[in-house]
């Protein structure tokens, strides 16, 4: 029987914090999965081609989203064109872990991979999710965020608490808005775009844009249900797009594009795609499921990207 590949970040959060997790994971794995500690890229490519090579029927995440995006875009290129790609499980762990809340993923790694190993070798039935991806500059990942959305991870990077962490740099930013501070200014920002889809509805035009949200997962960060019109789609991705003034943000980002997406504004689009392409004044800073990237010109395309079948132990 085929088995379980398992791929485990020692840098993630809860990784970092328990280094003798690698330890219990590979005990746990014993003879029924083969566990790779990637510290690199390079390890991780060595990782797939293994895996390749053993004919996993399983590939087992632990890691946030960051460690999923660049452990799928291996696994992708490894073997595109070679064998069907294994399924997924999500064992959580990360910094940022959107995927595993949309899964519903909510145990620690240790639990998920031990019962999911005894699911495997009993060959019970494992319920299973697909889910379409986004492909960007050869990325794989499932929510794209650039402007408002970036520019705040840029900062949290710097300290990387934890959700009541990020609350925090929130509420610091909003009252830095209400009197046009350096810090409001330095993540919420207008620049001339122009948004061009494969939706005949939506209109390639140029306007100030704040921010441009493009996901294939219905839930954000936090737990915010923005992306409904994505829920159960495949082969489509659903883009929402700010016109807001950067202080016109301060309220409408909370209640249309958080509390309230699917109300309507005439500064708020949102549409279904498969194809999306933006211009914007100058190179810009974006996120692919938590990693920070630099377009390498004025201009991005985002495409769908293979489906992923999703193992939920």
């Amino acid at each position: 029987m085929p088995g379980v590949g398992i791929i485990a970040n020692p840098h993630s959060k809860l990784n970092r914090k328990n280094p003798k997790r690698q330890e219990l994971l590979g005990y746990i794995a014993g003879s029924k999965g083969h566990l790779r500690i990637t510290q690199n890229l390079k390890e991780l490519d060595d990782a797939m081609q293994y895996f390749l090579k053993e004919n996993i029927e399983i590939l087992a995440i632990s890691g946030g989203d960051g460690t999923i995006s660049k452990t799928l875009t291996a696994m992708y290129h490894c073997y595109k064109g070679k064998a069907p790609l294994p399924k997924i499980a999500v064992l959580g762990g990360g910094t940022i872990n959107t995927l595993a809340q949309n899964l519903k993923c909510k145990a620690r790694p240790e639990y998920n991979l031990y019962h999911l190993l005894q699911l495997h070798s009993s060959q019970s039935p494992l319920t299973e999710h697909r889910l379409s991806s986004l492909k960007i500059s050869n990325n794989i990942g499932f929510l794209y965020a650039d402007g408002v959305s970036a520019h705040f991870l840029e900062i949290f990077y710097r300290k990387k608490t934890n959700g009541w962490g990020a609350f925090w740099l929130i509420a610091r930013i909003l009252a830095s808005g209400v009197v046009n501070g350096r810090l409001f200014r330095s993540v919420v920002r207008a620049q001339m775009a122009r948004i061009c889809c494969n939706n005949s509805k939506y209109r390639e035009k140029y306007s100030h844009v704040t921010s441009v949200l493009v996901s294939t997962i219905w839930k954000m960060p936090l737990g915010f249900r923005t992306f409904r019109l994505v829920k159960d789609q495949l082969g489509l991705h659903q883009t929402l797009v700010s016109n807001f003034s950067p202080r016109e943000l301060l309220v409408a980002f909370l209640f249309y594009f958080l509390l309230l997406p699917q109300s309507s504004h005439p500064k708020k689009h949102t549409f279904l795609a498969s194809a999306l392409q933006l211009e914007y004044e100058r190179p810009f800073l974006y996120t692919l499921d938590g990693e920070l990237y630099k377009s390498a010109d004025r201009s991005l395309n985002i495409d769908i990207g293979p489906e992923f079948t999703f193992v939920l132990a």
